[in-house]
Order: structure tokens, then sequence, then C-alpha cells
């Protein structure tokens, strides 16, 4: 992560974020990294990530009863930097928040998605294991 982290790259991580299980690796790579950092815990409850996971192509993955186990309310990690986003929050209404905070924190603004290209993720162009 520091390679990429440290070349001008901005580095998004989104997941299932435990901080009994990741707080002190992403508190390090907060205090590492010579550059701005943003965390965003985004707040909300079960019945809205039930009904959000049942718009996903990935919605029969997983269970209602899995994501119940993995569900942990107001876990955020307590870094610098961390903001909250609400339910209500639309997704251009996040999406307008985080390209501000980034270019307040002096990243450049990201360029737009040219017309008709998906928003799905690119991948990674290297993917470091913890261990690198």
């Amino acid at each position: 992560m520091r390679f990429l982290m440290g070349n001008g790259y901005s580095v998004i991580v989104e997941g299932i974020l435990a901080s009994h299980r990741y707080g002190q690796m992403f508190t390090k790579l907060f205090t590492d990294h010579d550059g701005p950092s943003l965390a965003y815990y985004l707040d909300v409850s079960f019945d809205e990530t039930v009904r959000r996971h049942q718009t996903r192509p990935q919605r029969s993955e997983f269970s209602d009863d899995d994501m119940r186990s993995w569900y942990l309310p107001g876990d955020t990690l307590g870094l610098p930097h961390e903001h909250t986003v609400a339910e209500g929050s639309s997704f251009n209404d996040t999406l307008q928040l985080m390209i501000a905070q980034l270019a307040a924190a002096g990243q450049p603004r990201p360029a737009p998605y040219p017309a008709g290209a998906s928003r799905q993720p690119r991948p990674a162009p290297c993917c470091p294991t913890p261990a690198e």
C-alpha cells in the first residue's frame, strides 16, 4: 500500500473493516503516509444495509443472516480525518463530499467518468498483500 500511496495514486479501500481487526493496520497506514489521508464511515442501519444489498449483482452471494453476523453499528476506526456519511446521503452527495474534501486536503480533482463509462472500479495496477 505504501508503494501505491507514495506515488501519486488515490487509494480507496472499501469493505466491512471492523475496528478490532483493521484499526491498528489503518492507523499505521495513516501515520506512515506523507500525504493527506481521509476515512469515511457509512452510518447505515441494518435494514438499509439489507435493502441496498438487494440492488447489488452479488446479492445471492451471502444472506441477511450472514450480514447480520458482520454488522457492527457505529464501528468507526477512530482515525484522524474520519468522516461519517449519513444514511440519507445519496451516492452523488457522498461523491461530491469526498471530492470537496480531497480538494481541500490538496488532492487534485478526479477526472469525471466519460459519457457511458461504467462506474465500476478498475482493478488496481498491482495488489500487494498486507505483508508487503
